[in-house]
């Protein structure tokens, strides 16, 4: 999966131009370009006579080695970031409660009765 950033399309361009932006940006054939999803969408209007859609596409190529190397010196053309959910295991983690007021006063008391479950050791930091 490539990620593409800063790929600009006018404010009024019909739906397919965003597949033709994307398919001129990386150099591939219109069959080359699998699936693409758009992660981002913002507007420059910086100038206000050509306000613009800004982009960031994450992509699938059919050889995205290729791509990458053709794109070696562009830094809008990239590999996607992994962006999956992973949970943690906080059996490991240590709680830490910031002074004795308010959330932290609750953890050295142990009134928090969620919060001291979770945790296997609590630690409070005086402030001062």
């Amino acid at each position: 999966m490539l990620r593409i950033t800063e790929l600009r399309l006018p404010l009024d361009h019909p739906g397919d131009a965003l597949r033709a932006a994307i398919v001129a940006r990386l150099r591939i054939a219109d069959a080359d370009l699998a699936a693409f999803t758009v992660f981002r969408r913002g507007y420059d209007a910086r100038k206000k006579a050509a306000i613009v859609f800004v982009y960031t596409i994450d992509c699938d190529v059919a050889d995205e080695a290729a791509v990458l190397e053709r794109h070696a010196g562009d830094p809008h053309v990239r590999p996607a970031p992994d962006t999956g959910y992973r949970p943690i295991d906080p059996g490991g983690l240590t709680r830490l409660a910031g002074g004795a007021g308010g959330a932290g006063r609750g953890a050295r008391r142990g009134s928090s009765r969620a919060w001291a479950r979770a945790s296997r050791s609590r630690v409070v930091a005086p402030r001062g």
